[in-house]
């Protein structure tokens, strides 16, 4: 625990301490998990998380075309 912050709010113990939210903590995570799965260091079956798109003519892509 820091001493000095006990009855502060959430929001300021985070900036206090220069701390990001648990959001963005959680969001972090998760694209470093994505990215050790993508490249195969993570044991999980990328098939089971993703949906792989196929080369376009023009190269890849990663994004879906609208309709």
């Amino acid at each position: 625990m820091v001493s000095g912050l006990k009855g502060t709010s959430y929001a300021t113990k985070l900036i206090e301490m220069d701390m990001p939210t648990i959001k963005a903590r959680r969001e972090e995570t998760d694209m470093v998990e994505v990215f050790k799965i993508l490249l195969g260091i993570s044991n999980v079956d990328i098939l089971t998380c993703f949906t792989m798109n196929t080369p376009t003519k023009g190269g890849c892509t990663t994004r879906q075309a609208a309709d």
